[in-house]
Parts: C-alpha cells; sequence; structure tokens
C-alpha cells in the first residue's frame, strides 16, 4: 500500500498508532530499556529536575510491574544564583517540587519527592525509603558532588542493583576533569570491584571549545 501524498507521523496517527516516548533512540532510552530487562520497579533518580526522564523511567518500569516507587531528588525551587555560577554546565531554570508532582502524579506511581541538596537529602530519606533497583545519577555535574552522591546512595544498593551516570564526557569539560562523573567512573572501572559500561548512544553538543560528547556510564557490583 503506497500513500503519495502523505507523511508517515499522519499515516500512523490516522491508522490509530501511537509511538511510545520510550521508542526514540536517545542516551535515555537506554536506561528504560535497562529498567525492562531488569523488571525494576524501585527507581531512584537525583537530578530530576522538571520530571521528564522520571516520567519515562516510570512508565517503563510500570511495564512490568503492578506498583512502582519513584524517589527524585532535586534542589527544585531552592536553586540559587550562586550555586548555577558553580556548575558550568548547569540548567538555569528551577521547576517546583509541587510543579513535578503534579507532572508525575497521573502515572498512578507511588511517588516520592524530596527538596534541598543531594548531599543532605539523600542519606536523611533512608530512614523512609528501601533499597533500590535502578539509581540514576544526574544532578550537580561537579565531581566532588557526584562522588558524594555515590557515596551516599550505597545503602541504597543491593546486589543486582545498577547505578547510571549521566555525563561521561570522555576529553571532560574542555579537558576538565573535576566536572563531570568520568574521573569518578574509570576509577571505579580500574578498581575490579565493578563492572562498568559506557553505552554506546552519544549526544554531541557544541560548545566554544569544539564539541561535547555525552554518554551514560552503567555500573553495578561484580
Amino acid at each position: 500500500m503506497y500513500f503519495p501524498h502523505t507523511s508517515w507521523k499522519r499515516l500512523t496517527r490516522s491508522l490509530g498508532f501511537k509511538r511510545r516516548t520510550e521508542e526514540r533512540a536517545d542516551r535515555y532510552s537506554q536506561i528504560t530499556d535497562r529498567i525492562r530487562s531488569l523488571r525494576a520497579a524501585r527507581i531512584m533518580e537525583i537530578g530530576t529536575h522538571e520530571g521528564s526522564t522520571a516520567l519515562r523511567m516510570i512508565k517503563a518500569a510500570q511495564e512490568k510491574n503492578a506498583t512502582v516507587l519513584f524517589a527524585g531528588f532535586d534542589l527544585f525551587e531552592d536553586m540559587t544564583a550562586e550555586l548555577y555560577e558553580r556548575d558550568p554546565s548547569a540548567r538555569h531554570r528551577a521547576p517546583s517540587l509541587e510543579k513535578v508532582r503534579r507532572k508525575l502524579a497521573p502515572t498512578g506511581a507511588d511517588i516520592r519527592l524530596f527538596r534541598g541538596s543531594s548531599c543532605e537529602t539523600v542519606p536523611a530519606a533512608r530512614r523512609e525509603l528501601p533499597m533500590m533497583d535502578i539509581v540514576f545519577i544526574d544532578g550537580s555535574h561537579l565531581l566532588a558532588d557526584i562522588e558524594a552522591d555515590w557515596r551516599n546512595i550505597q545503602p541504597y544498593l543491593h546486589e543486582r542493583s545498577v547505578v547510571f551516570f549521566d555525563d561521561y564526557w570522555r576529553d571532560g569539560w574542555n579537558g576538565d576533569f573535576s566536572v563531570g562523573c568520568t574521573s569518578l567512573v574509570d576509577r571505579l572501572a580500574a578498581s575490579g570491584t565493578h563492572r562498568v559500561e559506557v553505552l554506546p548512544i552519544t549526544k554531541k553538543l557544541p560548545r566554544p571549545w569544539g564539541t561535547l560528547s555525552i554518554q551514560i556510564a552503567a555500573v553495578s557490583r561484580r
């Protein structure tokens, strides 16, 4: 059957097909694919921001589980101009916690959102949160903060947990490895105590010095 004057998008809509968000071949689809394959039901995200990636992860988990728990950590409205200036890759818009809650609530998942510095909120939340199947670290881009997040999530990890780090930059931030997760991930890979996989889908962004190549790294215990 041939439709010479009909766009593919218009045709699929007219036939009742709807493309799932998770089917986009971007770097986050690698996380949602892993959520499905692991049948993960408990997800933590550090750096929830507007909740778009959270929504995708929750929906992927709901394909395999009747109940899903999502714990999201961010500064939300506590973001300040000073904190923004410290982080070279920070996003300047800071949505409110309640706005993100309203975005995620229609999923029906158990949504727990925590406002403030993850260095404080992640350890404090251990009193009410269970161990996690998936942890996605995508908050501060400062290496010291990422290392703190890594330390603070350890009590949440069981033997099959997988931790994803966004912002793996092979060449650093214009050669600077004090930002991004690259230095930490490479150390974990060299330690032999963890299984480390740098996932293949790469986003390339133009920067004043050239091109920033962004990947996600997956880390789990051996």
